[in-house]
């Protein structure tokens, strides 16, 4: 493996750095890169959710990414329709499961968290703590499985995706999206912008080329690559100037369209913010 950063990297918000040093190394077979050592994260306790959310309720959540759930969507909604099975593998509080729910004929929201259970199910979601645990139950097998910012949490990405194999049915898709390793700030301001982009709660980094490699091999047949960058050029701008991202403030000279032209430029040449792929049995 080759080492492509050496450092503290991010813990939690912005601002807020690891206590140890971390190596970001990248795999020779697939391609992604991945820390040494993995964190050891309880993704079932409310620790995780009070770092990464402010809180541990599914009001929290919802706060922090009610709003970003609209340029998901965008992906999803010409795959399902009023007849259509969808589980949110790794939902949340269930933010784009709601969504989805209105459009389609059930919803399965899969969440360690059992702090989120109650309310998912007041909101009309089947729940399960894993996608083991859906496997091993009698549920309906999805047509659609969605994976949104999940797969870098996990311990074994390959598993993880045989494990959504298994669970969708014959015809089964995934459409799943993660961190880019290709993020163009990577490039422009690497010294700054990679102990922000690395971070504690994130054991695997990946490219296009390394999730179409994995879910070959999990067993998918077809694929189609995904791209999709939700912060303008200005936030860009104020990383190269300020070292801070500035997502909802405006830098002077540049206008909603540029910040338009900057999103389907980086996305029509594969360095969005966001790497995904829609692969089907």
């Amino acid at each position: 493996m080759n080492k492509l950063f050496k450092g503290k990297i991010r813990n939690g918000h912005f601002g807020n750095f690891s206590d140890e040093v971390y190596e970001v190394l990248v795999d020779d077979k697939y391609g992604y890169a991945l820390l040494d050592h993995f964190p050891q994260i309880d993704y079932e306790s409310s620790s995780y959710r009070e770092l990464v959310n402010n809180g541990s309720l599914a009001e929290d959540y919802f706060q922090l990414h009610d709003s970003e759930q609209a340029g998901y969507f965008s992906f999803i909604s010409k795959h399902i329709n009023r007849g259509t099975v969808v589980a949110d593998c790794g939902c949340g509080g269930g933010s784009l499961l709601d969504l989805v729910k209105g459009m389609v004929s059930k919803t399965i929201g899969i969440e360690p968290y059992l702090g989120y259970h109650a309310s998912l199910k007041e909101r009309g979601h089947e729940v399960f703590q894993s996608v083991e645990k859906a496997v091993a139950s009698d549920v309906i097998k999805p047509d659609i499985a969605l994976s949104i910012q999940v797969i870098e949490h996990t311990y074994n990405p390959l598993e993880y995706l045989k494990n959504i194999f298994t669970l969708l049915n014959d015809s089964g898709k995934l459409i799943l999206f993660t961190p880019n390793l290709n993020d163009v700030m990577l490039k422009l301001h690497f010294d700054i912008y990679a102990p922000f982009f690395f971070r504690t709660v994130h054991n695997y980094y990946f490219t296009a080329e390394s999730l179409v490699k994995l879910g070959i091999e999990a067993g998918f047949k077809n694929h189609e690559i995904l791209y999709y960058h939700d912060f303008g050029l200005d936030n860009a701008m104020h990383w190269l100037r300020d070292n801070a991202p500035k997502k909802k403030l405006q830098i002077g000279g540049i206008d909603k369209s540029a910040n338009k032209f900057w999103k389907g430029y980086l996305e029509s040449t594969g360095q969005s913010y966001n790497v995904g792929v829609l692969l089907s049995k």
